[in-house]
């Protein structure tokens, strides 16, 4: 998936789950550009929509409540920091895990190899 997809798509979960607000495009652009100045796109389409949905709202509504301008990149680091001190990270690396492991478990092998079969000889059979 690339950023302006997932812009389309939190764009439309945002209208349906915050009709309230309008046409909230310019909001979500502006949250993307920040983002993107401090992470890949890589990084940015590993969170889904319904993520930056919430990011962009938290985005907006700090800066409205505030006055100051925060970056994305400052919110996310915050974030794992946060994580970091709460002991959080560990349990939702286990997690990740767990859920990599549980994937390759149901993954069909990719093709059977036979392992070549070993026989050890012991020395006095010469």
């Amino acid at each position: 998936m690339s950023v302006e997809e997932l812009i389309l798509q939190t764009r439309a979960y945002m209208s349906l789950s915050c009709p309230e607000l309008g046409d909230c495009a310019g909001l979500i652009e502006e949250c993307m550009e920040s983002a993107q100045q401090a992470f890949t796109d890589e990084f940015i389409c590993q969170m889904d929509h319904r993520v930056w949905a919430k990011i962009t709202l938290n985005y907006h509504q700090q800066f409205l409540q505030t006055g100051c301008d925060i970056s994305v990149g400052q919110m996310l680091a915050e974030s794992i920091r946060d994580s970091i001190r709460t002991n959080r990270i560990d349990f939702l690396t286990q997690e990740l895990a767990q859920q990599n492991l549980y994937q390759q478990l149901q993954r069909p092998p990719l093709a059977k190899v036979e392992t070549p079969c070993l026989h050890i000889v012991p020395d006095d059979m010469e």
